[in-house]
């Protein structure tokens, strides 16, 4: 009756008192006797505790249990928290005395590397007994935490002439951001330098790559004066460890070699006349001429000033950028006695300025030149010659009478006599 009386089993422990306790009841005495035993001669569980784990490291736990009952007892091995049975978990007909072990593995979290630690409970169960034996297994060796971005960046274009990039031309950017720490990354947004472009990535998971981006550059005199063009891609965002939420950010460097400096104009220039007889200029008659300079090179050149070295004509252009061309400047030159001579009219046109290139300030020219044939030489004189004095009888002259002359000489060559 004292056994059965409700206040007495409530004081024992409520439901669990027939799992934990032995109670009899003779000659008006109630025994009760503990049956607890000491959790750790019913399981043991253990890991390898001189490894440091990494995020997504397998943890393996070697798990033995005893049954330590008189008889022969089915053991039930049960995992929690993510961890799994690996080996058998069901262990029928298992001798008094007799360890049966097993196996389970868990893969290491960010949490848990947040944490510092991580704790599992291994329970087991033996047949026809109310009580669980339960076992704890502390994992608190990882690595620290890490947020880390690694930005990578690459030219995909390739220059025209195979080499070097030349002014404004274009240059193709590959941009790819990689989260290579152990912790989630979020409000990852990429920046390219140099561009100006900038891409919102959002959320990067420990080991995820962002997509890859494609950045445009075109090619300045600049560039081309560094001889490079270098460019940086990096990126932000914020870690999940709030003691550090600030990542370790890898930039992306690319460096592409550009066209040596070089200012160089050209002057063309062109006859716009036509000789009178079709064929070559003779002696006095007048050549023009149509003269322009066009920068040629990469480099925009200041003060530029084109000069006819014929007729003495100079005119001056404040600035030519690489591609611009001056306007059309026209001069004229007559034919001299040393043109005939000479047989031809040949007629230079240059150019001057400064550029940019502290190595070489004075551009490279290529002069305008012209070539107009003149007339043969020809030394000619004519002499004329008339009468001019009357015969006395008016038609013709008598003996003793005088007769008066006027002479001419005409050069009516092309050449001085």
């Amino acid at each position: 009756n004292i056994v059965k009386d409700a206040k007495i089993v409530t004081l024992l422990g409520g439901d669990d008192v027939t799992a934990n306790y032995d109670i009899s009841y003779a000659k008006g005495t109630l025994t009760v006797t503990d049956k607890s035993v000491d959790v750790d001669d019913v399981v043991t569980k253990t890991h390898d505790d001189n490894k440091t784990y990494k995020l997504g490291d397998t943890v393996t736990f070697d798990i033995s249990v005893k049954n330590i009952y008189d008889e022969v007892k089915t053991i039930t091995i049960v995992e929690q928290d993510g961890v799994s049975i690996t080996g058998n978990d069901v262990f029928e007909d298992v001798a008094p005395g007799e360890v049966v072990t097993t196996t389970a593995t868990y893969t290491v979290t960010e949490e848990d590397i947040l944490n510092g630690s991580f704790t599992n409970t291994v329970t087991a169960k033996f047949s026809d007994e109310n009580k669980d034996y339960e076992k704890d297994d502390t994992v608190d060796k990882f690595e620290d935490p890490a947020g880390h971005l690694t930005v990578t960046k690459e030219t995909t274009s390739k220059p025209a002439n195979g080499k070097t990039y030349a002014l404004g031309e274009t240059i193709i950017y590959k941009v790819v951001a990689v989260n290579d720490g152990n912790l989630t990354l979020n409000n990852v947004v990429v920046t390219d330098e140099l561009t100006g472009d900038e891409w919102t990535v959002g959320t990067l998971q420990p080991g995820q790559s962002s997509e890859a981006f494609k950045a445009e550059y075109t090619v300045t005199e600049e560039d081309i004066l560094k001889g490079t063009v270098l460019n940086e891609a990096t990126a932000t965002g914020k870690s999940t460890d709030p003691e550090n939420p600030n990542p370790e950010i890898v930039p992306g460097n690319t460096e592409d070699s550009t066209d040596h400096p070089n200012g160089h104009l050209t002057v063309t220039k062109e006859t716009t006349s036509t000789p009178a007889n079709g064929e070559a200029y003779a002696l006095g008659e007048t050549i023009t001429y149509k003269i322009t300079a066009a920068n040629d090179g990469n480099l925009t050149l200041k003060n530029v000033v084109v000069t006819d070295e014929l007729t003495g004509d100079e005119w001056t252009i404040d600035s030519l950028a690489p591609g611009q061309s001056s306007e059309a400047f026209t001069a004229s030159h007559k034919v001299t006695q040393k043109d005939i001579l000479n047989g031809s009219v040949v007629n230079e046109a240059t150019a001057a300025g400064k550029s940019p290139d502290p190595d070489k300030p004075d551009p490279g020219v290529d002069p305008g030149e012209t070539e107009d044939p003149t007339v043969d030489p020809n030394g000619h004189l004519t002499v004329t010659k008339e009468t001019t004095s009357t015969p006395e009888n008016g038609a013709a002259y008598a003996l003793g009478e005088t007769i008066t002359y006027k002479v001419t000489a005409t050069n009516d060559g092309n050449l001085t006599l």
